[in-house]
């Protein structure tokens, strides 16, 4: 059910369903017109006049909000569209071939970096982030106004694929069409169609593939039910608390899951011990839920003030070009760190190295295409790059170690980049939320798939 984060689907011991939580309006996000009688193609242009591609949000302000859906319009989307889509594949750091254009990662390992430098600097007392292999990933111009759902679910699939503690999810994500915007919409018609969430399914007309619908992460929890990857939903219904009291039970939720029994990636440890003031973890990302919007929290920074931001990566903020640099250049330091025999000396690290010169030719589908491995040759001399925003196929990676990495990012500053990623307290106001969190545990036997059929279970916070 699209963003529905009440309204029956939901159920545990407890009812955990407010028959009463309707929305009656759908406002802009930016100038609060309702839009609830405009078609979703009139919204999209109203979105795009009002944020154009290309032009820069300063963190997940109102700027990056799209709109919510409202009970009218979430359900009857279409399949006609405007641009051409041409998805980038799905990619994560343990495969040897280049990161499609819209695909950031080393960004952990970055934000590590600069959240020691805003310690150094008297702001920030503590941070704790999740694992180092998640990979941001930008939304891209199809799914620009409504797939941050998608593109949440795409993120932490990237984590999931480079875990090592339940290698077997590697091989369910294998068995199954890459997780894709459309290839996310498969999974749940398959779900549907073997028995999953039959209401969610009635709600959403029984389609969605091909369409423009909002999902959220009740959808996601049946999508990773169908394929066997447990997860856990957290329901917060707060509408009884003030907005401030809203924030602090969600946020000492979030502090809690990344400081409960899971020690820090051995190379931390010591760091860790020592009260070193950003710390690299194991722990899987969550997927964070509001009416209208989700994201990807990756951790959480504790500042000087006292005041706890949640660290997290959204798929409609853009990341500073010279930010991503530095991340591709930290995620190629250690990919090659771990492969010491194709490492050669006095080499340059740069992004161009990744890709051949020019802008390459989209093809649609392209989300299904699991990227090659054909050796590539290289013109050193090239030091200008195009790139676009989805790549056709890959080549094969760089084999060589630039510079030392120790001053990578050291020119950016922390506060620019940082404001991108924080999420205030003052953000975390409205009273229903929801958390999709990654267990780990083994995958879901048979009973089990056949017991989420029934029901989708989450445990619920209310106050």
């Amino acid at each position: 059910m699209s963003y529905t984060l009440a309204g029956g689907r939901i159920e545990e011991d407890v009812q955990i369903v407010d028959s009463n939580f309707e929305i009656l309006l759908d406002p802009c996000a930016l100038c609060q017109v309702n839009m609830a009688g405009m078609s979703l193609r009139d919204k999209q242009q109203h979105y795009e006049t009002q944020h154009p591609e290309g032009s820069s949000s300063s963190g997940t302000s109102s700027s990056s909000r799209f709109p919510t859906p409202s009970s009218s319009t979430s359900h009857t989307a279409t399949k006609s569209f405007t641009r051409k889509e041409s998805p980038a594949p799905f990619w994560h750091v343990k495969m040897d071939v280049a990161p499609p254009a819209n695909n950031t990662p080393g960004l952990v390992k970055l934000l590590k970096r600069l959240l020691v430098k805003s310690h150094s600097k008297g702001k920030t007392v503590r941070s704790v982030l999740c694992t180092e292999d998640v990979v941001h990933i930008r939304k891209e111009n199809f799914d620009r106004s409504w797939g941050c759902g998608y593109r949440n679910f795409m993120m932490a699939c990237t984590a999931l694929a480079a875990q090592s503690k339940q290698p077997e999810y590697k091989t369910i994500l294998d068995a199954h069409p890459p997780p894709g915007v459309r290839n996310l919409q498969l999974w749940l018609e398959n779900a549907w169609n073997a028995g999953y969430d039959a209401q969610g399914a009635a709600q959403l007309g029984g389609t969605i593939h091909g369409t423009n619908k909002w999902i959220g992460v009740s959808d996601l929890w049946v999508a990773f039910a169908y394929v066997g990857i447990p997860t856990t939903l957290i329901d917060f219904n707060l509408k009884h608390l003030k907005e401030p009291q809203r924030a602090t039970t969600v946020i000492d939720w979030v502090v809690a899951y990344f400081d409960e029994t899971n020690p820090p990636r051995p190379s931390t440890a010591t760091g860790a011990l020592s009260g070193e003031p950003a710390v690299i973890t194991d722990k899987m990302p969550l997927i964070l839920q509001r009416q209208g919007h989700s994201m990807l929290v990756v951790g959480y920074e504790v500042q000087r003030n006292g005041v706890v931001h949640l660290l997290i990566f959204d798929a409609f903020v853009e990341i500073d070009q010279d930010a991503k640099k530095a991340a591709r250049q930290l995620w190629n330091a250690s990919r090659l760190s771990s492969h010491p025999q194709e490492a050669t000396t006095q080499a340059r690290s740069t992004l161009h190295d990744f890709f051949p010169k020019g802008k390459r030719k989209e093809r649609a589908g392209d989300e299904n295409i699991r990227p090659s491995k054909r050796p590539r040759s290289y013109d050193q001399n090239d030091d200008i790059i195009v790139i676009s925003d989805t790549e056709e196929d890959f080549p094969q990676l760089s084999h060589q170690v630039g510079p030392s990495t120790a001053k990578v990012g050291a020119q950016l500053d922390p506060n620019l980049i940082l404001k991108r990623i924080r999420l205030a307290p003052a953000r975390i106001k409205k009273e229903a939320w929801q958390i999709l969190s990654f267990p780990l545990t083994a995958p879901l036997t048979k009973q089990e798939q056949d017991d989420a059929k029934l029901r989708i279970k989450a445990t619920r916070i209310k106050a």
